[in-house]
């Protein structure tokens, strides 16, 4: 019973630390998410001021770039915020 008994409070204590380790890592993630998504938001408002007068995207060859470079921000900003 004394073994059993011991055994149990090892596991307790074991799976304790585990999950306060596991919650730290996952705390730790969630402060980089949230640290990207204000960057690639703070990326997106300086692209469009740059871009004010729409010179960059209606241009042919520099607009499919502006274009896609956008749209990846945007995808990466969607991503984040889940």
């Amino acid at each position: 019973m004394i073994i059993l008994l011991t055994f149990l409070i090892l596991l307790l204590l074991t799976t304790g630390f585990a999950v306060m380790n596991l919650l730290r890592k996952v705390e730790i993630y969630e402060d980089f998410c949230t640290s990207m998504l204000e960057d690639t938001n703070y990326i997106l408002n300086q692209i469009t001021t740059i871009d004010a007068n729409k010179s960059f995207e209606t241009d042919d060859e520099v607009g499919i770039m502006y274009q896609g470079i956008r749209g990846m921000i945007r995808k990466l900003s969607e991503f984040l915020e889940r």
